[in-house]
């Protein structure tokens, strides 16, 4: 019998409240965050903090990384983190590019379908600072 609780968060980032509807029924999924704070046995809200904390440190140092031929996953990630963490993420990336066409821009794609301009726009400015810092 499907269920709906619902939580509510605030988005550190954006300072936006967003909600997390958690549905349960036979043909699908709990939501992941909720899935993953179950298994550690974590709060929610606890687990999308460092989720995106670490996703948003992931994207930074692979804009940033320069080294030896620009291989960031090669070169430095698999030293920051454990073996099944980089072993998993190279099996997500395995079975994306198996999935989907995927060139520099098609992340615009996912934006703009899944969500609007200003759902986006407050994480710019992260990317800017980015931007910023290679300048010097």
């Amino acid at each position: 019998m499907p269920y709906k609780k619902e939580k509510k968060m605030i988005d550190k980032e954006a300072g936006s409240e967003t909600d997390f509807v958690e549905t349960t029924a036979k043909d699908t999924q709990e939501p992941l965050i909720f899935e993953i704070a179950e298994n550690l046995r974590m709060q929610p809200e606890e687990v999308s903090h460092v989720v995106d904390e670490f996703l948003l440190q992931l994207h930074r140092r692979i804009f940033e990384y320069v080294g030896l031929n620009g291989d960031y996953i090669g070169e430095e990630l698999h030293y920051h983190i454990g073996k099944q963490s980089f072993y998993h993420l190279l099996g997500f990336l395995d079975c994306f590019s198996r999935r989907y066409d995927w060139d520099e821009g098609s992340s615009s794609e996912y934006l703009l379908r899944l969500g609007n301009r200003a759902d986006w726009l407050p994480y710019r400015h992260q990317m800017e600072a980015w931007k910023q810092k290679l300048k010097r």
